[in-house]
């Protein structure tokens, strides 16, 4: 399954929508990086990592929108999909921990 999630295939069900947003990715390995997204759905966000190595797969990490004029909240998030050119995170819900 591992392999379906790093090919790049494409199954999501939700509409994304194309939004170019800086966000602050938080994880102990990176501490804080700033992004760019690529899309935004109901249930995840892409990121292009633009040359960072992430975390790997299935490793949670929060991400924080940059440049709005209030503090956004923090969102938890998990990497589910790893291509060359970004990750892919979906939403983590207090029910799923």
């Amino acid at each position: 399954m591992a392999g379906n999630l790093n090919s790049g295939e494409n199954r999501r069900k939700d509409i994304r929508s194309k939004v170019s947003a800086k966000v602050k990715l938080m994880h102990p390995s990176l501490k804080e990086v700033i992004l760019t997204t690529y899309d935004i759905s109901d249930s995840g966000v892409f990121l292009y990592t633009q040359g960072l190595v992430p975390p790997e797969l299935g490793e949670i990490v929060k991400i924080q929108m940059t440049g709005l004029p209030m503090e956004a909240p923090i969102v938890t998030m998990k990497i589910v999909r790893h291509i060359p050119k970004g990750i892919g995170l979906r939403f983590v819900l207090e029910s799923d921990s």
